[in-house]
């Protein structure tokens, strides 16, 4: 059985697979739309963006989203 460091750390780079994966298929849209000239073809591309997003949301570590919440708290001005 492994140890919960090594699923934590599966889970993490589960997380970053997700979040390229997101990054790519963005790109991947926005490279047919502006070079192919195919507008339409975009919802082929970020809609499964949309949902690796949300799967790498759930398989970022939690020391990283408490260091953004923290971020984005000072950035608006509010304590935590």
């Amino acid at each position: 059985m492994a140890t919960p460091t090594a699923t934590s750390r599966r889970e993490q780079r589960k997380g970053w697979l997700y979040l390229s994966l997101f990054a790519f298929l963005i790109i991947a849209g926005v490279i047919v739309k502006r070079v192919f000239h195919h507008p339409d073809f975009i919802m082929f591309f970020h809609l499964p963006a949309a949902v690796f997003l949300i799967l790498a949301g759930y398989k970022v570590p939690a020391k990283l989203k408490q260091r953004y919440r923290q971020d984005c708290d000072q950035y608006l001005g509010r304590s935590s």
